[in-house]
């Protein structure tokens, strides 16, 4: 997703993680409290900022793990200005692997306003599945002759960017069915029976993004539903158009690596 003239798409909610974490790594945890209410963030681009929540429904005092779990926009926003600050988020986008990040664009970079790539997005959600060290991606590991010998090999060395107890902490969240289930129910595409899947999903406000990107400490996956020419696809959220890609693949894919679960 993604060319040199255009850095790529809109992420939606599934960029929520890393404000959070930002706000994590300052202190806050998942008890930590804000307030879903109808609220006015000032001008920002010329206009008025008032987001709203996907199912137009207001909450009043929710936790930051009921504000991630369940994707609540204004609680983000909150989490965003109030406690994790939008230059640092910018940042631990940035040391995850984000390089598309543009500034001056305001707060609905929380709400996934601002465009990037599958592949780093995805990378950069393997930096919670590796509890905070960031490998970033490459796509020749080895290259071997006809006798085994290896020619060259990429070998890439860890760095860690996030704290283990914030990169934990996000991880118990995303894979906290019962704390997302309000807004996904309790048997959505997002939910494996035999597994600890932590999970995001986006859907851009006009449907034309759908985004399902999530991770077990062996595997990154992430799923991307849109048209090429930006014209909106299906009505329906990312849960629903990219979700079942997600789930399908995933349950394919998971028995073949060994079944562990979150530090």
């Amino acid at each position: 997703v993604g060319t040199k003239e255009n850095p790529g798409r809109q992420p939606c909610s599934a960029f929520k993680p890393f404000v959070y974490a930002t706000a994590f790594q300052k202190g806050y945890d998942d008890k930590t409290i804000v307030v879903d209410e109808l609220t006015n963030f000032g001008v920002w681009g010329g206009k008025e900022y008032i987001p709203q929540n996907y199912d137009g429904r207001f909450r009043g005092p929710v936790t930051l793990r009921q504000g991630l779990a369940q994707s609540l926009n204004v609680p983000s926003v909150k989490v965003l200005l109030h406690l994790a600050g939008l230059e640092d988020s910018i940042k631990t986008a940035e040391d995850l692997g984000i390089t598309t990040l543009n500034p001056s664009y305001g707060p609905s970079i929380v709400l996934g306003g601002w465009e990037v790539k599958l592949l780093e997005m995805t990378s950069a959600y393997g930096v919670f599945a590796n509890d905070g060290l960031r490998v970033p991606p490459v796509s020749i590991l080895k290259i071997e002759d006809s006798l085994g010998n290896v020619i060259e090999e990429n070998k890439k060395t860890p760095i860690r960017v996030l704290e283990t107890k914030v990169v934990r902490l996000i991880n118990d969240i995303l894979s906290d069915n019962e704390a997302r289930a309000p807004i996904f129910g309790l048997r959505s595409s997002l939910y494996f029976e035999n597994y600890q899947v932590a999970v995001k999903t986006g859907t851009t406000e006009n449907f034309r993004d759908g985004w399902t990107i999530g991770y077990t400490p062996s595997i990154v996956v992430g799923v991307w539903v849109g048209n090429n020419n930006n014209e909106p696809i299906l009505k329906e959220p990312g849960v629903v158009v990219a979700g079942p890609i997600f789930h399908n693949f995933l349950e394919r894919v998971l028995p073949n690596y060994p079944k562990v679960n979150f530090p």
